[in-house]
């Protein structure tokens, strides 16, 4: 069985410090028919050795990325931001690249890729007026808030086989401009990019949550994780 690394959340109490993860997104990686394991914080230069050990790597979802990857001064409103956890997952996206290894980003993910290869984001969806769907909605995260839109021959599609497909929403940063190498493979009714890949890499980039909508027995969210698994 194929291993897949997932990248995790470093935590604290104020008296230990803890990697986590939302349980979902192992629980996806397993019902498509592979192994899961966790990303620990070790420091940058094992990153390495972890994904080779990988077969494919998920960039989970998260708190907001730090602007200054992309060139921008911070806004308020961000939430969170870990520059451990920036760096860290940096380094992941840099020696799966370097090793040719797939990639899902998902959430948070997606973004932070974006910005690591060159391309921007929104910093609040709302404050920047781009929004006029509710992205944000906590409550369907297990089932859906709107609709997306999605391009024919692309990964979403081939894992799906839709055109249009209903997807949960729980985000206020957004992708703005894409980075050199992608294509935008789905987008919501007002305009928001829910989907991308890469053109030469397998790399491919989601802004819903399809681990949350996997688990609740969605059998085209499952199957997105299937696709991305049988890759390599």
């Amino acid at each position: 069985m194929k291993k897949i690394l997932i990248s995790s959340q470093p935590y604290s109490d104020g008296k230990r410090n803890y990697v986590q993860i939302n349980r979902n997104y192992a629980e996806a990686v397993r019902l498509a028919g592979a192994v899961p394991f966790i990303a620990p914080y070790t420091d940058l230069e094992g990153v390495s050795e972890l994904v080779e050990m990988s077969d494919a790597i998920i960039l989970t979802g998260g708190h907001d990325v730090n602007p200054l990857i992309y060139g921008e001064e911070l806004q308020k409103g961000i939430l969170g931001i870990s520059t451990e956890r920036d760096a860290f997952d940096m380094r992941l996206i840099e020696e799966a690249i370097r090793l040719k290894k797939p990639m899902l980003g998902i959430c948070r993910g997606m973004q932070l890729i974006n910005a690591c290869l060159g391309g921007t984001l929104y910093q609040d969806i709302y404050k920047d007026n781009q929004a006029k769907l509710e992205h944000a909605n906590f409550d369907t995260i297990a089932t859906g808030a709107h609709y997306i839109t999605i391009k024919e021959q692309s990964f979403l599609h081939r894992a799906t086989g839709l055109k249009k497909m209903l997807v949960n929403s729980e985000h206020h940063q957004a992708v703005k401009d894409v980075a050199e190498g992608f294509k935008v493979t789905a987008k919501s009714s007002d305009g928001i990019i829910e989907a991308m890949e890469d053109a030469h890499r397998d790399i491919y980039l989601v802004q819903f949550h399809p681990e949350a909508m996997a688990v609740n027995n969605n059998g085209e969210a499952i199957n997105i994780f299937k696709e991305f698994i049988k890759l390599k």
